[in-house]
């Protein structure tokens, strides 16, 4: 060691010096840039000399690395606080725009509307002789009808205009994941893993990248300690980013328009492409799709249950009554499919099915062949052994024996034997099960299709009426119908195959049955525990027992060929073999056994004691039928010898049946009309009802029990079955007259002076106090048709404050961490100011240090 050493230590200084300016004037260049952490010059010895015999001396200084002030921890709560806050944001923005377009706040919404329409009714009510109220009334009902369909219009356009900004979004996510991928390549070239030198102005630009990527989607993420390379996934694992690789992301449409985001898009390779819609909860992208199916869902089926009961009950009260003209002929406004279907409904909320075959029902082709009847189509869902696979799986197969289809649709189950899919998941199983190569027409069997045939080349399907499809699928036992070689077909019952099927027979939804065997005081009323369909399966029989003191006994099996429960009661008989039996034995066995009472309840009516003996009695099916009354006038306006034709319609029935019982020409039977059915080019149909107009015949409705004339369309106000087709009755629009203010009296008149007489009121009062009852809506509580109106917007209200709350608290919580990562990473001026006085004292005292050195050189070489 010697001067030559110490000149080098200052150069060492000055060097360090240098580099510490450096540092500090690239932090001052970047004091505004987004995302820029400070960086510091982490200074150190370099090796001491061993050889002084004083000791070891330092030789200098020198730089370990550059390092930058950063927080991993806190950067990734500002990844993940990211991607919560930019949901609850878009949330917010979406449902800003609900609410802004159900305002009613203004007094022109549907609130407005709805109560002048109904005060409407009072007017005609008051004045039914005056067409200008009744043209008045039109107009009001047209108004309401539009305000319901532009609002319906709103919902949907918010609704594109999410699935609009997925698809912008999901390429946007392309483009920053490509972009993470090039700088972990530039990162993994760039930096020396052994020395701990690292790229920061890279890593920033990765980090800030990340945090973009979070606004957009919730992502899990990894470093690689031997390359430093960022891995980034969804959070189910799918991957983005493997080191210099990125996965695409895709959308896909579904049947309802919506977009699915798809992980490893177009993929020839592993990881295969995958559905990863329902696992992304985070970023805009998941605060868009977690509105879009679960609030919007829910707010469309709370309006739909709004307007569809708005809808039926103003067009059932509506039918009852008849307006100053009568009809001579009227075609149903409701459009009825010709594609067989049928309900599945499982047990718990939300998630039954409507299965709808692909082939229309042709009554008239021949040759008849069974195989092309599409109605010939029967399903089953079956539970797969418990953990064999986690994959709904579909077969085909025609049975010769029943003559039909068998579609079986095996369902996977947790290892308790649970069912682990939605019917959302079965409804996109069937959607996407069909063969590519078939043929342009749908026909059974299908047209260039190869065997095995797929579920989807039969069948369509979609979440039943008033259902979200979310709900698990639920059933006890190995399959649903239970039963291991059990179907349920499909049909044309107007229950399944209408829009607003589920109102038939409105009045009770339990299927009932008297029996009257015409003697005092031995009817029982008999009614299902279970509602709807099923509980019209059950059958009553009275059988006889021979031999004399047989007891009473009661015996509930399944039928063989229809499936039906039948309950068959064995009358007791006395000492002499005749049957003693009475009404109130047969109550009271009912409500003993544990097997019928799990099915059926039985009373005696209230004005009947129970005591009388009953008689053997065939079995009859409960059921859940109404009627409507058809009353035929003559040219004179009376009405003729027995004009009150009861029409019965049970749920379970065909627009057939209903024709037929009519009748098809005016001998058969109501006379002086006809029914026909009317196909448009769409495969839909429509009830026409015709009068004989040569036997200048008219006729009016009265008395429907069925909610047939309603869901049918028939002298109706309302015409469509949903929000989106809503509209008024063509007919009306045309004709004010036929509003149906009056009422058609049980002698055939027209209350009070006949048909062609003004002042007839009574249904007019009936409609206008359709607001002041209280009716039962799918997701809302039972209320007036206004309180389930403001009960909807208030829901939209609520769910706005609800998502406001968590979007500010969310920007607080931002707000602090953005403000600690300020505090640790921002650059503070004032103390690289200090920063840079320091290198530049330490630079001068080195520069100080060599021109002293340098003074004793030249000494020690001026010496002679």
């Amino acid at each position: 060691m010697g001067i030559t050493s110490s000149m080098y230590i200052a150069l060492t200084g000055m060097n360090m010096s240098q580099a510490g300016m450096e540092v500090a004037s690239h932090n001052i260049a970047n004091v505004n840039t987004p995302g820029y952490s400070r960086q510091r010059l982490n200074l150190e010895t370099t090796p001491t000399w061993k050889g002084a015999a004083w000791g070891q001396m330092g030789t200098g200084v020198t730089a370990q690395n550059i390092s930058r002030f950063h927080d991993e921890f806190l950067a990734r709560s500002i990844v993940t606080k990211t991607s919560q806050y930019s949901g609850a944001s878009a949330k917010k923005a979406a449902i800003d725009a609900v609410e802004a377009f159900f305002n009613e706040s203004d007094g022109s919404g549907i609130n407005q509307a709805m109560s002048d329409f109904f005060a409407a009714w009072d007017s005609v009510a008051d004045a039914a002789e005056l067409n200008p109220t009744r043209e008045e009334l039109v107009s009001l009902a047209k108004t309401l009808a539009d305000q319901i369909k532009l609002r319906r219009q709103d919902l949907d356009s918010v609704r594109q205009d999410l699935n609009m900004r997925l698809d912008s979004a999901v390429k946007d996510v392309n483009t920053v994941i490509k972009d993470i991928a090039q700088i972990n390549q530039q990162i993994m070239v760039g930096e020396d893993q052994s020395r701990n030198q690292q790229a920061n102005d890279l890593r920033d630009t990765r980090d800030a990248l990340m945090t973009q990527l979070a606004t957009l989607i919730d992502v899990d993420y990894w470093e690689d300690p031997t390359n430093g390379a960022f891995n980034v996934s969804f959070k189910n694992g799918q991957p983005l980013v493997t080191n210099t690789s990125y996965y695409e992301v895709g959308t896909e449409t579904d049947e309802s328009g919506d977009l699915h985001v798809i992980a490893n898009n177009r993929r020839t390779q592993p990881p295969w492409p995958q559905d990863v819609t329902n696992q992304i909860t985070g970023g805009a992208i998941g605060g868009w799709i977690d509105f879009r199916d679960n609030e919007m869902r829910e707010l469309y089926l709370q309006y739909e249950s709004f307007v569809d009961e708005l809808t039926f009950r103003v067009n059932n009260q509506h039918a009852q009554g008849v307006g100053q003209d009568l009809y001579t002929d009227t075609t149903g406004s409701s459009l009825i499919s010709n594609l067989p279907s049928t309900v599945f409904s499982f047990d718990g909320a939300d998630n039954d099915l409507k299965l709808t075959a692909l082939v229309p029902h042709m009554d008239y082709k021949e040759p008849y062949n069974a195989q092309n009847d599409p109605e010939n189509i029967a399903v089953r869902f079956a539970k797969s052994n418990p953990n064999t696979t986690s994959k709904i799986t579909s077969s085909v197969a025609w049975n010769d024996g029943t003559q039909k289809w068998d579609i079986t649709i095996t369902l996977p189950t947790d290892s308790n034997g649970n069912v682990t899919v939605t019917s959302e998941d079965v409804i996109r199983h069937i959607n996407n099960e069909r063969t590519a190569t078939l043929s342009g027409t749908a026909t059974l069997p299908p047209q260039g299709g190869t065997w095995p045939y797929q579920v989807g080349d039969f069948l369509s399907a979609q979440a039943a009426a008033g259902n979200n499809w979310t709900g698990p699928i639920n059933f006890s036992g190995a399959s649903y119908p239970s039963g291991q070689n059990r179907y349920q077909a499909l049909d044309r019952s107007l229950a399944n195959v209408t829009g607003q099927g589920r109102h038939l027979s409105y009045g009770s939804e339990y299927a009932t049955l008297t029996t009257s065997l015409k003697h005092t005081g031995n009817d029982i009323l008999f009614t299902a525990l279970k509602a709807g369909a099923e509980g019209e399966k059950i059958a009553i029989e009275y059988a006889a027992q021979s031999g004399p003191n047989q007891p009473l006994s009661v015996n509930v099996y399944t039928d063989v060929v229809t499936g039906a429960k039948r309950v068959s009661v064995n009358l007791a008989t006395d000492e002499n073999g005749n049957i003693s039996t009475t009404a109130g034995d047969i109550v009271d066995l009912i409500k003993r056994d544990p097997q019928t009472r799990d099915l059926i309840t039985a009373e005696t009516p209230q004005d009947q004691d129970g005591t009388g003996l009953v008689k053997v009695m065939d079995a009859t099916y409960l059921d859940r039928s109404g009627s409507f009354e058809i009353v035929v006038f003559d040219k004179s306006g009376d009405p003729v010898a027995s004009s009150r034709y009861k029409i019965t319609v049970d749920p379970t029935d065909t627009l057939k049946d209903i024709v037929s019982r009519i009748g098809t020409t005016f001998g058969e039977g109501v006379p002086g009309i006809r029914a026909e059915v009317i196909t448009d080019e769409n495969g839909q149909d429509r009830l026409r009802i015709i009068a004989n107009t040569d036997g200048k015949m008219e006729y009016g409705f009265r008395n429907d029990t069925s909610g047939a004339l309603a869901v049918l369309g028939i002298n109706n106000i309302f015409t469509g079955d949903s929000s989106n087709n809503i509209g008024v009755n063509q007919q009306i629009m045309d004709n004010p007259r036929l509003l149906a203010a009056g009422i058609i009296t049980t002698d055939g008149a027209v209350k009070s002076d006949g048909p062609m007489t003004a002042g007839s009121n009574e249904n007019a009062l009936n409609m206008a106090s359709l607001k002041d009852q209280r009716f039962s809506f799918y997701h809302l509580s039972s209320a007036t048709l206004d309180t389930a109106f403001n009960t909807f917007y208030a829901n939209i209200g609520s769910y706005n404050r609800q998502v406001t709350n968590d979007h500010d608290f969310l920007y607080g919580v931002m707000e602090q961490l953005q403000n600690q990562q300020d505090s640790l990473a921002g650059v503070n001026l004032d103390e690289e100011l200090a920063d840079v006085l320091r290198y530049q004292y330490m630079y001068q005292a080195s520069a100080k240090m060599i021109s002293t050195i340098d003074d004793m050189m030249n000494t020690l070489l001026a010496i002679r």
